[in-house]
């Protein structure tokens, strides 16, 4: 019921799930995930945040919400929610910026995306291809992960990366331009070293869909049956290694989610 996840600074977590969900965590003793009005009830797939202020979800129908946060404690915690015109009416799976006048989102028969502070409007895809997720280092680099292959923006147009093809990828994530993952279907993981895709040994068959990685270099990737990865990013991947307990927490719906992924 949650797929979505993404960590605007070090004491702040949102969540967005089914049913218009969108939930934050402040890392303040005693603070519990807290419900924030979205203003819709469709399921919202993806979610990224500038900054406490600037924090955007994507999903069903098209639709993209757009919420600011205001102080931990207050009568005026949310300002909004502003639900966006996006000109589109299918799914949206991901969504990404590097600032909050420069956000991507990316969608259904290769739908993409870009907000430049004042409007959405699409960019020209080199795919008809559904989009799932979306990363980048900066305005002028980013990285799409389509049905069969990874798509790169390099500051003007959006192309299919010629090493990549064959790489049915979902969640996306990287440390640099030069060190760039791919997860998805039959356990798959792929790194881009700056030149090449190549696949790296999961230990796993079930699809994955959402990596993220930390400046330690541990990477992490989860996926179907509650598939958690962690390893050294480059280097090895150990399957639901020892001594790693998760808590789940309910979000209140039982209904499911056409495709579970999450972003960072």
């Amino acid at each position: 019921c949650l797929t979505g996840l993404t960590a605007p600074n070090s004491g702040t977590i949102l969540s967005s799930g089914s049913y218009g969900q969108l939930r934050v965590y402040d890392a303040v003793p005693g603070h519990t995930w807290e419900a924030i009005p979205s203003g819709t009830s469709v399921h919202l797939q993806s979610v990224w945040a500038a900054s406490t202020a600037d924090v955007f979800a994507v999903g069903e129908t098209g639709t993209i919400v757009r919420v600011s946060l205001g102080p931990r404690f207050g009568e005026s915690r949310v300002a909004g929610p502003e639900l966006m015109s996006s000109g589109v009416s299918g799914w949206l799976w991901g969504v990404f910026g590097t600032s909050a006048s420069n956000v991507v989102a990316v969608g259904e028969s290769g739908t993409i995306l870009r907000y430049d502070g004042t409007n959405w409007s699409r960019m020209t895809s080199p795919t008809a291809e559904n989009i799932y997720g979306v990363w980048g280092t900066g305005p002028q680099s980013l990285y799409a992960t389509a049905g069969h292959g990874v798509l790169r923006w390099n500051g003007s147009t959006w192309s299919v990366m010629g090493t990549s093809q064959g790489i049915t990828g979902e969640g996306i994530w990287g440390g640099s331009d030069r060190d760039v993952y791919v997860v998805g279907a039959g356990g798959g993981i792929w790194r881009y070293d700056g030149s090449t895709w190549f696949r790296m040994t999961s230990g796993t068959t079930a699809s994955l869909h959402a990596v993220f990685g930390l400046p330690n270099h541990t990477g992490f990737a989860v996926g179907d049956g509650g598939t958690l990865l962690r390893g050294l990013r480059a280097a090895t991947v150990t399957v639901g290694p020892s001594g790693t307990t998760l808590t789940a927490i309910s979000c209140g719906v039982t209904a499911p989610i056409s495709r579970p992924m999450g972003a960072w």
